[in-house]
């Protein structure tokens, strides 16, 4: 499995790790999102873009993950406590959907792109990416977005109502960045 790329992580490989960092004390609003494999580590963060408008795009990033760089305050100890995300999934019933293999859509905000957002980093310059079980039910799925509400962060929508909300205003599309850009650890 050396090399595999982006796209095919998220998508297939069995998660053991989903962990965020909280936005403070905002419910469902994180820093960033480590998704770990037993043989790789990718974070998602929420990153600003400045427009030739004058305004700003909101968009989801990826990197490898590195645990000693990861908000760690004096002498190197965590600075904030990190979230199990997987296990509170799995007490809802949708742990499942990091077992893998899993549906994933990926969505930019096409006023974005008219304003100028050019295609960038591993994920295209995406606003979201849904996750969902294989089976494609409604209700198995969750929303990683780049929220404009908070600059910078990830909003994590897991009900029915929220997701939808999200994704009305968004275009799917494929990004090709996630499929060539390498995981490292794999």
């Amino acid at each position: 499995m050396e090399g595999e790329s982006l796209a095919d992580f998220l998508s297939r490989a069995p998660m053991q790790s989903v962990v965020g960092m909280p936005l403070g004390d905002v419910q469902g609003f994180y820093l960033d999102i480590v998704l770990a494999s037993g043989d790789a580590s990718v974070r998602l963060t929420g990153t600003a873009f400045d427009l030739p408008d004058r305004t700003e795009a909101f968009l989801l990033t990826a990197s490898d993950f590195n645990p000693e760089e990861w908000w760690t305050g004096p002498g190197g100890q965590p600075g904030w406590k990190a979230e199990d995300l997987l296990g509170t999934w799995t007490k809802f019933g949708k742990g499942r959907i990091w077992q893998g293999p899993r549906l994933v859509r990926y969505f930019v905000d096409p006023d974005d792109r008219q304003r100028g957002l050019p295609m960038q980093g591993p994920l295209d310059s995406a606003a979201a990416i849904e996750f969902g079980g294989e089976q494609g039910r409604r209700t198995d799925r969750l929303v990683l977005y780049a929220t404009p509400e908070y600059p910078c962060a990830i909003e994590l929508a897991t009900t029915i109502e929220r997701c939808d909300a999200i994704l009305a205003s968004l275009q799917e599309f494929a990004p090709q960045t996630a499929r060539t850009t390498r995981v490292a650890g794999i």
